[in-house]
């Protein structure tokens, strides 16, 4: 909710172009991960098969992770479809960011199978990831803007 879904697309674009080195794959992930509610299950398919070598994760099955991204992400952007301001906006935002979750479960994986179990590796912000923040810093921003000239015009236009 505070990135607007950005951290989520760079998130997948990261977790794509790994899989593209590991595999020798012929991927986009940029593409993967616009359509991440396509691609949700074979990339955490590939998380898993990836684990499964390796001594030190024993991965919990990410499908039912995968399910619940998609169902909180798609319902999240239906209901966002249907009222942006009301209580269906509210609980589109708390879907929306509640979908993060099942990231989080599969970053375990992930972090299990590099032997990072704490995720040390990640405790850093990186270049991209200070990019997405500042991007979503504007986003808010120009939100905050739009609102205060929606109240604006609303009492200059009572008078």
């Amino acid at each position: 909710m505070a990135t607007f879904a950005l951290y989520s697309l760079y998130w997948f674009y990261k977790q794509w172009k790994h899989q593209a080195l590991v595999t020798s794959r012929k991927i986009s992930p940029a593409w993967r991960s616009l359509w991440s509610f396509i691609y949700v299950f074979s990339l955490f398919t590939a998380i898993e098969d990836e684990a499964r070598p390796s001594d030190r994760a024993r991965p919990q099955r990410l499908n039912g992770q995968a399910a619940l991204y998609l169902c909180l992400a798609l319902g999240s952007v239906a209901l966002q479809s249907i009222d942006i301001r009301g209580f269906l906006g509210a609980l589109a935002m708390l879907l929306g960011l509640l979908a993060v979750m099942p990231m989080v479960a599969a970053q375990k994986v992930v972090n299990i199978t590099y032997g990072d179990e704490k995720g040390s590796a990640n405790a850093k912000l990186s270049g991209g990831q200070i990019f997405v923040v500042l991007c979503s810093l504007v986003l808010w921003l120009m939100v905050g803007f739009g609102f205060f000239l929606q109240i604006r015009a609303g009492t200059t236009g009572s008078n």
